[in-house]
């Protein structure tokens, strides 16, 4: 049976395509390009909500083609294995986050407010997302080179963000001046990182909301400019 959308007999708009198959090879494609993305939403969907409840290194490909509810040959023409589509999962992540981040870095606020904003929401995202720090840092070696060019692009990016807030700080006399702002914000996520590694590495049972300020008065405590004592 042929498909009412392709049909050459009808209508003047159905003939007006039978006289231009071109159009109708076009309206294919787009929509075999919007099935193609929409299939991948869905392993990408999948994907991150097996990581997040069994964890990386359990996960099959067969369990995600089960929870997107598709063929396994489907998933492999999407993503050849689960590296990459451990890839895509990480690429979602960070570039919701570099957006969040955005968002929090031109709010109307004092730099340190922002400042504390953004080391909240970092600390927030590591511990929503550490289903996949085994994926993206290895217990041992190094992570694979598509993960490493990843990683290095989101860490470019959020330390621009940061580093654009310290010199606004600094401008505005909130932070000190004698405070290389390069070094201050390499110093500020490395603290938190190497926080969040540890923690997942020996399973210490600290709680995010717990630690979120704490973590947050150390970024700030040696950028913040102090009042001399009377």
């Amino acid at each position: 049976m042929i498909s009412p959308l392709f049909s050459t007999a009808g209508s003047k708009h159905s003939e007006v395509r039978a006289r231009n198959p071109s159009e109708v090879r076009d309206l294919k494609k787009k929509l075999c390009q919007r099935r193609s993305r929409q299939t991948e939403r869905q392993i990408v969907a999948a994907a991150s909500d097996l990581f997040a409840t069994k964890g990386y290194s359990s996960v099959t490909m067969q369990d995600i083609a089960d929870a997107a509810r598709i063929g396994k040959a489907t998933l492999y023409y999407h993503t050849p294995s689960k590296e990459d589509l451990g890839l895509l999962v990480v690429d979602a992540h960070l570039d919701r986050f570099i957006e969040q981040a955005g968002e929090l870095a031109s709010a109307d606020l004092p730099a340190a407010d922002r400042l504390r904003s953004l080391v909240s929401a970092l600390m927030g995202w590591l511990a929503a997302g550490r289903e996949l720090v085994e994926f993206i840092m290895p217990e041992r070696g190094k992570p694979p080179p598509k993960t490493m060019r990843r990683l290095k692009r989101f860490r470019s990016e959020y330390l621009d963000v940061l580093e654009g807030i310290v010199r606004e700080g600094v401008a505005a006399g909130e932070f000190r001046r004698d405070v290389d702002p390069d070094v201050a914000v390499r110093a500020v996520l490395g603290m938190i990182l190497h926080f969040h590694i540890l923690t997942i590495r020996f399973q210490e049972p600290y709680r995010i909301d717990d630690v979120r300020d704490q973590i947050a008065d150390l970024a700030l405590g040696g950028l913040l400019v102090r009042s001399e004592p009377r």
